[in-house]
């Protein structure tokens, strides 16, 4: 997933049993990478094809160090799971926000669990 683009080589693959975190760099998605661009744009790209391969569920969630940063970091959270989609990743991308716990520094994860999204309710 993350070896087939040079965008998604520095990310940080953590496996945890029934789910897989990526490590974002909140310095990459804050990156410009052109005049003009969103910032991250390459790697939000990148990211979204990959994921768009997948049937897995994913989640995006942004993990504050502060208490007072939490509704900040579920807004963050929430565009960049619609950037996300945008970009091709299967939706829908959950946002979600955690506070770390303390000494542990904020950080930005997405996480791709081991089960496809729940089948559509019948009509």
């Amino acid at each position: 997933l993350v070896a087939a683009d040079p965008a998604l080589a520095a990310l940080e693959v953590e496996g945890q049993g029934d789910r897989v975190l990526l490590h974002l760099s909140a310095k990459d998605l804050l990156s410009v990478d052109q005049p003009n661009g969103a910032p991250g744009e390459r790697l939000v790209h990148a990211l979204g094809g990959a994921l768009g391969t997948l049937p897995n569920r994913i989640a995006v969630e942004v993990r504050p160090d502060r208490p007072a940063e939490f509704s900040s970091a579920l807004g963050y959270a929430t565009r960049l799971a619609r950037r996300l989609e945008d970009a091709g990743a299967a939706a829908p991308v959950a946002a979600r926000a955690r506070l770390v716990a303390p000494g542990e520094p904020a950080s930005i994860v997405l996480i791709v669990f081991d089960t496809g999204p729940a089948p559509a309710a019948p009509r």
